[in-house]
């Protein structure tokens, strides 16, 4: 399938790259790929609990450095 490579994940120091990108942005509203579903709202927080997950998934701990951002 095409979306093979959607499903690797990037390393914890990259996810947390992302979250430092996100973070000085405000915003409120999350938009997927389709029209028929609606957004999200309080978007900010949800993306930061997403990564943090992610990372805890893959690192199998709590000690990364993206555990201590907050919004």
């Amino acid at each position: 399938m095409y979306s093979y490579p959607n499903y690797i994940a990037l390393p914890p120091d990259e996810l947390h790259n992302v979250w430092k990108a996100l973070e000085p942005i405000d915003f409120e509203l999350m938009y997927g790929g389709w029209y028929h579903v609606p957004p999200i709202r309080n978007a900010k927080p949800v993306i930061l609990k997403s990564l943090q997950r992610i990372v805890q998934i893959l690192t199998q701990s709590q000690s990364h450095a993206i555990f201590s951002e907050t919004i």
